[in-house]
């Protein structure tokens, strides 16, 4: 009888100690589970962003580049006009007008194609803040690098001033405007193409790629 009531004692006073600790351990398990849950989710968000990211700043990059080009093409169209007016207003009065009529419209090209550049531009500057949170500072590094590059980019690539010595001097040396513009425009294809961000580009996309591979 004295066993008995020792084990009822004990069972008594046990029972709802062992009851808080099960409780207690159930809790623990349902708190990591959804920690985990949580972890996730936070995750998948974080990667769904940088898809978003790395989807955004192609887009903005092809644009830019497509841009930065555009302007270019339109300035150099512009000065071209212009020194060609100025130029041929003695020799060639009728050529002289028609090329102070192009300056007036490629004026005008120029200035939109300018707006677009920086306005694109910035929003790549803008895509920055993500690629400093979502990647890291290596990525980073080659996006400062090809901002920097996209940048010098958009300088004018010849004055006005230069643009009219160029022309002078070719016309001079050929003898006539027609093939002194063209060798003209094929110099300065060429001077177009060496700014190009191409290698910064790639360098950086290729960067941003090597945080997918990893995921997978």
């Amino acid at each position: 009888m004295k066993a008995q009531l020792i084990v009822s004692i004990l069972t008594f006073l046990l029972t709802p100690l062992f009851t808080v600790l099960i409780v207690n351990y159930r809790l623990k398990k349902r708190q990591s589970y959804w920690k985990k849950q949580q972890n996730y989710l936070k995750e998948l968000e974080i990667n769904r962003l940088k898809i978003d990211t790395y989807r955004e700043i192609l887009e903005l990059l092809n644009k830019t580049n497509d841009a930065i080009m555009h302007h270019h093409v339109y300035a150099a169209n512009r000065d071209v006009s212009y020194a060609l007016s100025k130029l041929l207003k003695d020799s060639s009065p009728k050529d002289a007008k028609f090329f102070s009529d192009q300056f007036d419209v490629q004026k005008s090209n120029a200035e939109d194609s300018f707006l677009e550049m920086r306005e694109l531009s910035s929003k790549v500057t803008g895509l920055g803040v993500n690629i400093k949170v979502y990647f890291d500072e290596r990525t980073f590094q080659k996006f400062l690098k090809l901002k920097s590059k996209l940048k010098i980019a958009q300088q004018a690539i010849l004055s006005r001033d230069e643009v009219i010595s160029r022309l002078s001097k070719l016309i001079e040396k050929e003898g006539n405007w027609i093939e002194a513009k063209k060798i003209f425009t094929e110099n300065y294809d060429k001077e177009l193409e060496s700014i190009r961000p191409v290698k910064e580009t790639h360098d950086f996309l290729d960067e941003l790629m090597k945080h997918f591979d990893q995921s997978e």
